[in-house]
């Protein structure tokens, strides 16, 4: 059978057409495959930030929009088909247990910073256990990527603290007496400066009877922050219970012949036990006992010399100024004594006299063998 010269021509021209279509339309084809649409593809990232970002959302932390905004910062790079449904991990309900949670947890493309930052959130949620959880929220502030996370993470840290210092003070059952006093050193070791740490430490060993270190946390604190005036309050507040108390106890006393010694600290560090002298004008130290406290502190100076009346007429004595004298809670700075030779009574160091005792209100209770010391001002 003949071929026609025009179905010739025709299946030339179709054979040229095909072999021109057939590349392009494979590639074309093969772009279809691979190629997703560009806007399909910004919803479907956006999708997954929206997610990522509701999970600061669900732990109703002040400062939850920061962190989603670095959560999403540090994550974009990762696919986000892969990632598991951040839906549930807006509420811990949907897990039994905190391993399983943190099963699940691990599973994301988070910073070590911001897992930290989330575990510490749900150890108080699933075992109420704050030590721990301080714990990883200072590892959070340690191994923040940038400096705007650290301070969030700080920001977080401190309310953390105040929020657990709150619920101890609701007497929850949370809190084991012990554990919140461990929970507050070692936040006070991290954070020396923060004053609601060394206020609540404070508060917690008045209620322990230990007045003294109650009073000793306070001093160290910087001042200019908004806890100044509670600060300067609860130091007041200590001060004059630990003065009425001295006052109702009184300060031992320990009877020699028909007069009494007492304990006198100097310089805040050398304790001496010296005799009551009423009719003594000055206190008189020996030259022992101003030896002692020239080798053990820094706070005396020779100031001259005077005469001074004795058993054996008038002799020429050295003048100090000893920087503290205390006795009790009661104490004088920059207080002049002399030194004389006491080597017959070496019993006691030396004698207390009216220039010390002529500051406060004083009364001997002779058959209770008590000093009672009080502020001039002070009513009877």
């Amino acid at each position: 059978m003949m071929i026609k010269i025009r179905d010739l021509v025709m299946l030339l021209v179709g054979g040229l057409l095909g072999w021109w279509l057939y590349p392009n339309f494979y590639h074309l084809h093969k772009g279809l495959n691979v190629e997703v649409d560009p806007i399909e593809k910004s919803e479907l990232g956006h999708q997954s930030v929206e997610s990522m970002a509701s999970i600061s959302k669900s732990f109703k932390t002040p400062s939850g929009e920061k962190i989603s905004r670095e959560i999403t910062k540090h994550s974009a790079t990762h696919d986000a088909l892969v990632l598991p449904d951040w839906k549930k991990l807006q509420n811990f309900s949907h897990w039994l247990t905190y391993q399983e949670w943190l099963s699940a947890l691990v599973q994301i493309h988070l910073s070590e910073s911001q897992k930290a930052w989330l575990k510490a959130q749900a150890l108080v949620y699933y075992k109420e256990n704050y030590i721990e959880a301080l714990a990883l929220y200072y590892q959070a502030i340690k191994l923040a990527e940038n400096f705007e996370l650290t301070q969030v993470y700080t920001k977080e840290t401190n309310q953390f603290i105040q929020s657990a210092i709150s619920s101890y003070s609701k007497q929850s059952r949370s809190w084991d007496n012990n554990d919140f006093y461990f929970f507050l050193e070692f936040a006070r070791e991290k954070q020396p400066d923060f004053p609601p740490v060394s206020l609540a430490l404070s508060y917690w060993f008045e209620a322990e009877g230990d007045l003294l270190q109650a009073l000793d946390v306070l001093y160290l604190l910087p001042q200019g922050t908004v806890f100044d005036n509670e600060v300067q309050q609860q130091i007041s507040r200590l001060s004059k219970i630990i003065d009425n108390d001295n006052n109702i106890q009184g300060i031992p006393l320990i009877v020699e012949g028909n007069s009494f010694l007492a304990k006198v600290i100097f310089n805040e560090s050398v304790e001496l036990l010296l005799l009551l002298d009423t009719g003594a004008t000055s206190t008189a130290l020996s030259p022992q006992a101003i030896e002692l406290i020239a080798s053990e502190t820094s706070g005396l100076r020779a100031l001259g010399e005077t005469l001074v009346s004795t058993a054996n007429g008038q002799v020429r004595s050295t003048v100090f100024e000893i920087a503290n004298v205390r006795m009790g809670s009661f104490e004088l700075v920059d207080t002049a004594v002399i030194e004389v030779n006491l080597s017959e009574n070496g019993r006691f160091d030396g004698l207390l006299g009216m220039d010390f005792l002529a500051n406060f209100r004083f009364r001997i209770d002779h058959q209770k063998q008590r000093l009672y010391l009080s502020d001039v001002n002070d009513n009877e």
